[in-house]
């Protein structure tokens, strides 16, 4: 029986080849800059198309074609031209750039016919991959890898090119996901926004008269003329967002043990989230002072607080008499041990919620937060 060869059929005879018998009887042509990395364009460099470039053409030049004919292939110093664990590829989701067993078939049944085809002997019987593993597949591919040098070229200078678009859009992700708002994640954010509610009398004040403009037109129009007050949300936003805002976290043990010594929140604390904005202010205290409601309400009943409801004195000025009312969520004269259970109705992250309890109660901001839930 005949056996027949495949002119590159195996990494043996390949490497058992003098370089000079490698490469095609057209390598005395071929610009040496062509193996240099700083080279312009592949189609301005290869003088003619070889059958590497043309395929790959023909598949309307689809990534996993030509990382499928990249298989077995290496350079001039021996080195696969491809490697699964390099960028940009590590960083790729695999059904993205890797062959499917497909497309190795077809690559082995491409680069028999090619040898068939150049030895002119059409007796050859070519290999039929159809039922093959994915073992033999790699393994034929690999014992049979492209040795001609304009199409090595190619998928060398074409493998690069990707990979230089690909990390490029990868760094400008990168960039683009340093401009995109991050959550706020443990306590700091948020008690330096407490404390941008707090620490100041214009933002109190401005709290605490932010649903005296009613809605309309006018409200709105008015939202963009030079001579309107910040708002509430703009002040505390303007705040949280200046470096020279480092305000101090009060100490305060018997709250919870986040907060047994006080604690400077400096903007470098915060520095790795995005600038807030003064919607992301609103947002945020809204949801605090929603979770907040909860909290109190499950307090209540739980039957635990008998010092959350705070009982005030108030004259009837029909009758004269004296009425009782109650503020929602303040103490009259907490015990150390109610201040000590408060914490119990509080998931542990969220700390904030205690402290900000605490906040609003100091400074006259309990009713003011509570009487829209109230109403």
């Amino acid at each position: 029986m005949t056996t027949h060869k495949y002119h590159n059929e195996s990494p043996q005879s390949q490497s058992a080849m003098p370089k000079s018998t490698e490469a095609s009887t057209e390598d005395s042509s071929v610009d040496p800059s062509l193996l240099s990395d700083s080279s312009p364009p592949i189609s301005n460099n290869l003088p003619n198309k070889g059958p590497a470039q043309m395929y790959y053409e023909q598949h309307n030049n689809e990534l996993k074609i030509l990382i499928a004919m990249c298989r077995g292939t290496t350079d001039d110093g021996g080195n696969a031209i491809f490697t699964e664990s390099d960028r940009p590829w590590k960083d790729m989701k695999v059904s993205t750039y890797r062959p499917s067993a497909g497309h190795y078939k077809s690559e082995i049944l491409r680069r028999a016919n090619l040898a068939s085809s150049e030895e002119g002997d059409n007796t050859i019987v070519l290999p039929r991959p159809a039922q093959w593993t994915l073992t033999k597949i790699l393994r034929w591919l690999d014992n049979h890898p492209i040795t001609d040098r304009f199409d090595r070229i190619f998928l060398k200078r074409a493998l690069d090119e990707f990979k230089g678009d690909a990390m490029s859009a990868q760094s400008d992700r990168l960039r683009e996901s340093d401009h995109i708002e991050k959550k706020w994640t443990g306590k700091v954010p948020y008690l330096r926004l407490i404390h941008a509610l707090a620490d100041n009398d214009e933002v109190k004040d401005a709290f605490l008269k932010r649903h005296d403009i009613r809605p309309g037109r006018m409200a709105i129009e008015n939202r963009n003329s030079n001579d309107q007050e910040p708002s509430v949300w703009e002040l505390m936003a303007e705040y949280w967002n200046d470096p020279a805002f480092e305000p101090v976290s009060e100490e305060l043990p018997a709250l919870h043990s986040d907060f047994i010594s006080s604690e400077v929140l400096s903007h470098e604390k915060v520095a790795q989230l995005s600038p807030t904005t003064p919607e992301k202010c609103e947002e945020n205290i809204k949801s605090m002072i929603l979770q907040l409601n909860r909290v109190i309400l499950n307090w209540e009943r739980s039957g635990q607080g008998g010092g959350v409801f705070d009982t005030l004195d108030r004259s009837d000025e029909d009758s004269g008499n004296v009425t009782k009312r109650t503020a929602f969520g303040m103490f009259a004269n907490p015990t150390d041990c109610v201040l000590d259970l408060r914490r119990s109705v509080v998931a542990h992250h969220r700390s904030y919620l205690l402290y900000l309890w605490h906040m609003l109660e100091k400074h006259d901001l309990m009713s003011s937060s509570m009487q829209q839930l109230l109403n």
